[in-house]
């Protein structure tokens, strides 16, 4: 494990700006939110950049992730569901497979995975009948596909943890961006509300320092 001297001031940076968001949201103020959102996205991805992870193939693809993630940050930024909104949807997909194909490459354990998947799995289902009745006709079969690969993320990050013990930060991540992903969900198809944001915007913060943080695994 290097030293961690470049990952700080990127994590405290995005840390004061997820403070700022919450702030912009309670008080909805558009242009803050905007600016504060694309600067905690720049924080997660400068921390996992500055380990100079393109040396090795599994913190290469996480990296390639957190850059997706900024994409599908900036593209959410307006309300709606137009272009912006699919574009977003779909940086975010990729993000999740970029993610999953990090944890292949570093070996995944098929016992753990399955048995990961026998809990996921209908928990993916159940979120997606609970999620079918409000969301549109015309946003039904993308959100079900992005359910299917986070479902699918998750499950290879725990395969993962299950081949590489030492690796503790995976589970941790990849349970975070799933838990956050139910608070956008609330939020954006069932009950609208600032506790959403207020719960879910610093898990999913979190969640992406520590994916930038494996980047610092070698």
């Amino acid at each position: 494990m290097m030293e961690h001297t470049g990952f700080t001031p990127w994590a405290v940076g995005t840390a004061i700006a997820v403070m700022g968001l919450l702030v912009a949201e309670y008080r909805e103020h558009v242009q803050a939110k905007a600016l504060f959102k694309t600067t905690a996205a720049l924080g997660f991805v400068g921390a996992g950049l500055a380990a100079g992870p393109w040396s090795d193939l599994w913190t290469t693809w996480i990296a390639v992730g957190l850059i997706l993630s900024l994409i599908g940050d900036i593209a959410l930024l307006p309300t709606g569901t137009g272009r912006s909104f699919y574009g977003g949807i779909a940086a975010f997909l990729l993000a999740h497979v970029a993610y999953a194909t990090a944890f292949f490459v570093l070996g995944i354990d098929l016992i753990w995975m399955g048995a990961a998947a026998l809990l996921l799995v209908p928990t993916g289902l159940y979120i997606h009948r609970w999620l079918a009745t409000d969301v549109p006709e015309k946003l039904r079969r993308p959100v079900g596909a992005y359910i299917i690969v986070i479902t699918w993320m998750v499950c290879a990050g725990l395969g993962a943890y299950g081949a590489h013990r030492g690796h503790i930060l995976i589970p941790a991540a990849v349970l975070l961006f799933l838990a956050s992903d139910v608070a956008v969900a609330t939020q954006r198809f069932k009950q609208p509300s600032f506790t959403n944001k207020l719960w879910g915007l610093p898990t999913y913060f979190t969640a992406q320092l520590l994916f930038a943080l494996l980047c610092w695994a070698t």
